[in-house]
């Protein structure tokens, strides 16, 4: 079957069904799968994404299933572990070591909550940082943390220097964005991690800036933790992210901030016991999205 002129419209990543018929740079094969194009430019990724054909067609899918299936649980819990799995394989890590959540934020507080602050009491940021990140970690100075900012210079970097002077042996989390949501700017993360590996500390990565529009791989990074949403550049919708957390460190962490989906076998309903599942779902909360 030879492409046509009139091919110009098959869905370029087989997601329809067909084989691919058209080739060429990457917005002229994918630009008609978001309607809105038609219509304007659009600049707000930054914010959220344009709505594309795929999204439109599964919020209707799961307005269908709502209709047909009613309050079918194990097929929903399978879609979650669908989810699961396509963000481990995004962001090259196991499926076991990631939570699928509500929102970057989500995580993040699970996280925190699971974190004793005695024999080490300090939390790094910097002031790049998102302003949940800040607010969460700042939260738990009413549990015993101490929480440090590091400034960038005048010309707007963070020097590495800046990194060096504040991560010191009573620090516990380095948390930091991968791009700064002001002004783009990146953290040298794989050297940040350095440091905080020679000083016990564990680190902290938010990619939700970063993910979909650049690479994004845990090994590379040698994060700990990451947290994301499909919000932005993932061209998804409010009320979806992932959180990764490293698997020798999962059972490390037990977290406070909690919920049903976060059990070892969510079908038991035991409402006597807290027993959080032995994978990253620890991180999860209550019905997913």
């Amino acid at each position: 079957m030879s492409a046509r002129a009139s091919d110009t419209r098959v869905d370029p990543y087989g997601l329809d069904g067909a084989r691919p018929l058209q080739y060429g740079p990457l917005p002229e094969r994918i630009r008609h799968r978001f309607p809105i194009f038609k219509e304007r430019v659009y600049i707000n990724s930054c914010s959220q994404g344009a709505l594309s054909d795929a999204v439109r067609a599964a919020y209707e899918q799961y307005l269908d299933d709502w209709d047909e299936k009613g309050a079918p649980w194990e097929y929903w819990v399978g879609r979650q572990e669908a989810a699961r799995a396509a963000f481990a394989n995004l962001v090259n890590a196991d499926p076991d070591e990631v939570a699928v959540t509500t929102s970057l934020s989500a995580g993040v507080s699970a996280l925190a909550s699971g974190l004793r602050f005695a024999r080490r009491s300090k939390v790094v940021l910097t002031d790049w940082e998102f302003p949940t990140i800040g607010q969460i970690w700042h939260a738990q100075e009413a549990r015993g943390a101490r929480v440090v900012h590091v400034s960038a210079a005048k010309d707007g970097t963070i020097p590495y220097e800046n990194f060096e002077r504040a991560i010191d042996d009573d620090t516990l989390m380095v948390s930091i964005t991968h791009v700064c949501y002001r002004n783009g700017g990146m953290v040298d993360v794989p050297k940040v991690v350095e440091l905080a590996r020679e000083r016990g500390a564990l680190v902290l990565l938010d990619a939700f800036q970063s993910v979909g529009s650049l690479p994004v791989d845990v090994r590379e990074l040698g994060v700990d933790f990451l947290g994301a949403g499909v919000l932005k550049y993932l061209l998804g919708s409010a009320g979806l992210g992932f959180f990764y957390c490293r698997r020798d460190l999962i059972e490390r962490v037990w977290p406070t901030q909690t919920g049903w989906f976060a059990d070892e076998n969510i079908f038991a309903m035991d409402h006597t016991d807290y027993s959080p599942a032995r994978t990253a779902a620890r991180f999860q909360s209550g019905t997913p999205p």
